[in-house]
């Protein structure tokens, strides 16, 4: 145990002050007016609303606040000069390193918000919050463990960065895979040996449909996957949200396609519009979804059209018209040209040169994710190794006049206790 250190209750040295609902705010900034420091305003520093602060608590730069009520409860930032938030509660350590405390509000964030208190809007459970043991330690080795800390997490974004601008890299690695392996640089293929022709050449290309909504017989008890384009994903389709039933497919232009057939989502936000898959279930699809069934007398490979498709993803995304929702039709898909090589063999060859590549990408990939899920815990690491004065251990050993006397834990705690009093007393006589 470190002498040097000594734990108390949160709620035995900190101050806290609730936010207020102002009688009146209004979207325009007025003379005489503060920001109302909403959530929004302390995180990002968008100020939405003003109040001439009747009736309200206020912060002021740099204050330390906490999301109190709502979904982000238990969420710690600094404020901006203001009215403080009907949501939020400011908190203050007296006589401590405001950056100290900041850092050990938000270590506690994932344990706050998993355990809510109230049925309704969750909000911070004050018996939890209170009674987390708080370092007191040396104003210097406050300021040593803050220096150690945002040092730390420094190298740690620069870690970070990389490896993203790394996954960068391999997402660009991939599409040169695939850009060389159809113009035939992979397998030295001559543009000779290739043809072209259109998916309706090659595939019998249809789509599904809703069967109309509240008709019980079409959807109760269905047994039959439908699926939409939410559903596509990048390897099978082996789910669906939904089920329909034989009277549906009977009575709807709604029919069922086999497994093994590629699925092109023709409408959906994001990412989703011109992302193909491949179904791993018999199933029908909705209007949103093209379905391309191999034909049997095809001289393109399945295989290869799907990973043709997949990479003309994002051209397909830019073939799309419409208005506010821009979305593919089937008349696109089926004149969609592939390039492929005439012989089947060359078409394997590709393939099987494609995916040994693809599989290194994506084992690089695994193990960078892996470390980008790493770095969360490193950061949690960080901190509690700086509230245990793990950090800050050899630094005391070289400086111990800053940790001793009136510079000791036990002389900050005395100022502390003395503060609290008196701002206890000047809330009283507010009162």
């Amino acid at each position: 145990m470190n002498n040097n250190i000594k734990y108390l209750p949160l709620g035995s040295v900190a101050f806290s002050e609730k936010g207020k609902k102002p009688k009146e705010t209004v979207r325009e900034k007025k003379t005489g007016y503060l920001p109302y420091i909403d959530i929004k305003a302390f995180e990002r520093g968008v100020f939405e609303n003003y109040t001439d602060g009747e009736g309200c608590n206020f912060c002021f730069e740099g204050d330390l606040l906490m999301v109190w009520d709502g979904s982000r409860f238990g969420l710690a930032g600094k404020a901006y000069k203001g009215a403080i938030g009907s949501t939020l509660v400011k908190i203050n350590v007296p006589q401590c390193n405001q950056d100290f405390v900041y850092y050990f509000l938000k270590s506690k964030y994932l344990i706050i918000n998993s355990r809510p208190k109230g049925t309704g809007t969750p909000h911070v459970n004050p018996d939890l919050l209170w009674n987390f043991e708080f370092p007191i330690m040396s104003i210097k080795e406050q300021e040593k463990a803050v220096e150690l800390i945002e040092q730390l997490f420094s190298d740690l974004d620069n870690a970070i960065d990389n490896l993203k601008k790394a996954k960068d890299q391999i997402e660009v690695y991939r599409h040169a895979t695939f850009k060389y392996a159809f113009d035939g640089k992979l397998t030295n293929l001559k543009a000779k040996e290739f043809f072209e022709c259109k998916l309706k050449d090659i595939t019998d290309v249809g789509t599904g449909a809703t069967p109309k909504r509240g008709v019980k017989k079409y959807y109760e008890n269905g047994s039959i996957p439908w699926v939409t384009s939410s559903c596509v994903n990048e390897t099978l389709v082996m789910f669906s949200k939904e089920k329909i039933t034989q009277v549906a497919i009977n009575e709807t232009n709604c029919k069922i396609f086999p497994r093994g057939s590629l699925i092109i989502a023709m409408y959906g936000e994001g990412k989703t519009r011109g992302k193909i898959s491949e179904l791993g279930i018999d199933t029908a699809t909705n209007q949103a979804c093209a379905v391309l069934v191999l034909k049997q007398d095809s001289k393109v490979i399945k295989e290869y059209v799907k990973a043709f498709l997949k990479n003309q993803y994002g051209a397909m995304r830019m073939r799309a018209s419409g208005g506010v929702q821009p979305n593919l039709n089937l008349g696109i898909i089926k004149n969609w040209t592939i390039r492929a090589p005439k012989d089947s063999k060359d078409q394997h060859d590709i393939m099987d040169t494609v995916n040994l590549r693809l599989s290194v990408c994506d084992k690089m990939e695994e193990t960078i994710n892996n470390s980008l899920e790493q770095s969360a815990a490193l950061r949690h690491s960080i901190l509690k190794q700086a509230f245990e004065g793990k950090l800050t251990e050899e630094w005391r050993k070289h400086n111990t006049e800053l940790i001793s006397g009136k510079n000791s834990a036990k002389a900050l705690l005395e100022r502390i206790q003395k503060e609290r009093e008196v701002l206890k007393n000047t809330k009283k006589r507010k009162k």
